[in-house]
């Protein structure tokens, strides 16, 4: 890979980074304090609600400022809200067969409730905005009807029937006449009717207007909240530590004195496949990928050369067993570019396994 094609990669992976690291924290600062003679620095970030788990489970447990090591203590969670307010209005339409101002309000009800677009809030009734519309539904004609039978009558002739009745309070008035003939005498040869029977029928009409009708329309105002989610301030706690300086043994080391170029190049080599015994893994897509071999020289290990393979700022440092012997309970520096973390190595197996963002 020529060297521009090198420098375009790494400035994408530094791009990505500065992206990913402005999606997850809106804010970072710090407080420095001491209480009972201790350092302590609270670090406040900002962090979207649905990223906070995944920032607590990669938080750094040891930092460095101005040179001085704090290891984490805890951390709070503030979760922040805030309330976003709108005026509401509807109108409101029934149909009632009243008129009557308190039965109407009774049947509009005074709230209606609103919860639409996370919204949520009420409606208030405008009592002067009642308006009343009546709906004039007319009559109908009803008839009254009644039979009505006289017998034992002299003659078939109407005045012996009365024109009019009084039925369920109503006066009827003859329409109908039927008669029969119930009765005869014998004059000479002939059968001559001497008795009769009419049935009458009464009828008449009673005018009932149907009972109006009203169409009710009002107004309802009000206000309605929706609660929008704000990162939240989460403050990470870190306690100053108090580091002993170590005594450290200067090893005695014999280097033979060899004669010839290749025997030369030859040892060199062996020296700094030696030293060059820190194992580089990186965090990508849910795994560790080794990526290669660093040099942990005078306590110091670099990561500059790996910044063209990384796709994540996790990293893993894999150190051998002549290492892990040697600088055990000792603090290194980790650096990559401008960045660099001290960290105490300490481990009760054979080799440090160290994972650390940078």
């Amino acid at each position: 890979m020529k060297w521009y094609s090198k420098a375009i990669v790494i400035i994408c992976n530094v791009i990505l980074l500065n992206v990913a690291n402005q999606c997850m924290a809106v804010e970072n600062t710090d407080r420095e304090y001491t209480k009972d003679n201790q350092k302590y620095i609270d670090r406040i970030v900002y962090i979207e609600q649905d990223k906070e788990k995944e920032f607590i489970e990669n938080l750094s447990k040891e930092i460095v400022v101005n040179d001085i090591t704090y290891i984490y203590e805890n951390n709070n969670i503030e979760q922040q809200f805030t309330v976003d307010t709108k005026q509401i209005k509807t109108t409101k339409k029934i149909t009632s067969d009243t008129n009557d101002k308190d039965t109407i309000i009774n049947e509009l009800g005074m709230t209606i409730d609103y919860n639409q677009d996370d919204y949520i809030g009420e409606y208030e009734l405008i009592e002067d905005s009642i308006k009343v519309i009546t709906h004039n539904n007319g009559y109908y004609d009803k008839i009254i009807e009644k039979t009505q039978e006289y017998e034992n009558l002299d003659k078939n002739d109407l005045d012996y029937i009365p024109k009019q009745i009084n039925y369920k309070g109503k006066k009827l008035d003859l329409l109908n006449t039927k008669w029969e003939q119930t009765e005869t005498t014998k004059m000479g040869d002939k059968d001559v009717p001497s008795k009769y029977k009419a049935i009458c029928y009464y009828a008449s009409k009673e005018r009932i207007y149907r009972p109006n009708t009203y169409t009710i329309s009002a107004e309802y105002i009000g206000e309605a909240k929706k609660e929008i989610l704000k990162p939240s301030k989460i403050t990470i706690t870190y306690k100053g530590k108090i580091e002993e300086k170590p005594v450290e043994k200067k090893d005695n080391i014999i280097i033979p004195v060899a004669t010839g170029t290749g025997t030369i190049i030859i040892f060199l080599g062996g020296i700094f496949i030696f030293m060059n015994n820190a194992k580089i893994y990186n965090y990508q897509k849910g795994k560790w990928v080794y990526i290669g071999k660093a040099l942990l020289i005078n306590k110091k290990i670099s990561l500059n050369k790996f910044r063209n393979k990384e796709v994540t700022n996790k990293y893993r440092i894999e150190f051998s067993k002549a290492l892990t012997k040697r600088y055990n309970n000792k603090t290194i520096i980790v650096k990559k570019g401008t960045n660099k973390i001290k960290q105490i190595l300490y481990t009760n197996s054979e080799i440090i396994d160290l994972e650390i963002r940078i």
